[in-house]
Formats: C-alpha cells, structure tokens, sequence
C-alpha cells in the first residue's frame, strides 16, 4: 500500500496486533470513547472508527469526549458542541487538570472520613450526591448544559446512564 499509493503508514497502522486488539474491543464493547484534545479535536478524531462500530453493531453507541476542555472558552465548548451535534455525534467535555486536585483532596477527605466512621459514625452525604447526579442523567435532559466540562463522577454517571438507555432499546 505504501508502495502501490505513496502512502505512509503510522507504526500503529502496520501493527497487525493493535488492529486485532482494537477489532476485540468494539466487538465486545456498547460505547466506545474517542478522547480527543479540545482544542483541535478534528485533528485527532476518527472518522473511520465511528463508521467501524455502526458497521459491526448500529445499536453500539461512539462516544467523543473532549479533555482539556478547560483550555477552551464557554462559547468555543458550545460551538464545538453544536458542530457535533450537527454531525449526529455525541460529544461531552473533561478537563483531567481540573479532576487531578479534587481527587487528590477527596484522597484525604476519605481518609479523615475513614478515620470517623470507625468511630461508630457514618457519612450518607456520598449517596445524596450520587442520587442528585442519576436525577440529573436519569432522561438525559441535561443534554444543552454539555458544553460545561463534566467531573469524574458526573462522567461515569453520564455512562451508566447511557449504557442504561442501551439496554431499554435492546
């Protein structure tokens, strides 16, 4: 091919194990994440992995989530957004940087926590948070505020909820 058409392959194209890896995983998965860099993300995206999965099964669901999402203005998070949007694409926004020192306080958070409830008291403030935040995926109506970067837990709740609708429609 390279030869044939003067194309120049990647070492990830011509690694006959990736592709065998990655054939594996959409097979055997129902929503499939493309994270791509916010701030260029066409660059990055793989248009031919989404028309892969609607190949193999069209009830699997592609997913795009754009990290960095913090690097971008709200309006250019709307724009991008819309522009997915247009493209039938689900699209959410992360921003890894902003997770990295809320987890590292919930780290210490849970150890003083730890160190309460061994003392007879349990916390159930955890389980309110998470209720609210199935509340707010459970119909997907939040879908227009997707422009505001999701925290982590708000992030796996988004895909179990989305797995949730999966299942009702199969």
């Amino acid at each position: 091919l390279q030869e044939r058409d003067d194309i120049v392959l990647t070492p990830f194209e011509k690694n006959l194990e990736f592709w065998r890896q990655l054939w594996r995983v959409v097979e055997r998965s129902d929503i499939l994440v493309q994270i791509l860099d916010a701030r260029n993300p066409l660059m990055f995206h793989c248009e031919d992995l989404d028309k892969y999965i609607k190949e193999i099964d069209p009830r699997k669901m592609a997913v795009i989530l754009l990290n960095k999402a913090d690097y971008l203005t709200d309006q250019q998070r709307k724009e991008w957004l819309d522009y997915f949007r247009s493209h039938n694409k689900t699209a959410v926004f992360f921003s890894a940087l902003e997770q990295a020192p809320k987890a590292e306080k919930d780290d210490d958070d849970s150890e003083d926590e730890d160190e309460e409830e061994t003392e007879g008291e349990e916390d159930d403030g955890d389980d309110d948070d998470e209720k609210i935040l199935e509340n707010k995926f459970e119909n997907l109506s939040f879908s227009n505020d997707l422009h505001t970067p999701l925290s982590y837990q708000e992030l796996v709740l988004y895909f179990k909820s989305l797995k949730n609708k999966l299942d009702l429609n199969n």
